[in-house]
């Protein structure tokens, strides 16, 4: 089972599939930085696991769907 959420400190670029990209590189910068005594505010990272239970809890995955049915992911003026 997936921890929810994280702390930052734990997580590096090996966990850009559970967390994505940017909190991967948030982890990682916070592991680089304060071995150098660079003050980096403490925090966490939210799993994919725990979107997908909020997706399924929730009930908001018909709904989502159902939403964006009809969009036009090549239509510029469509995804604005």
């Amino acid at each position: 089972e997936q921890r929810c959420c994280i702390p930052l400190e734990e997580i590096n670029l090996e966990d850009l599939p559970i967390v994505g990209g940017k909190t991967a590189s948030l982890g990682e910068m916070i592991q680089e930085l304060k071995p150098l005594n660079v003050s980096v505010p403490d925090g966490f990272g939210v799993s994919s696991a725990a979107y997908d239970t909020v997706l399924d809890r929730c009930q908001l995955r018909e709904r989502i769907n159902l939403l964006l049915q009809d969009l036009d992911v090549t239509d510029l003026d469509d995804l604005s």
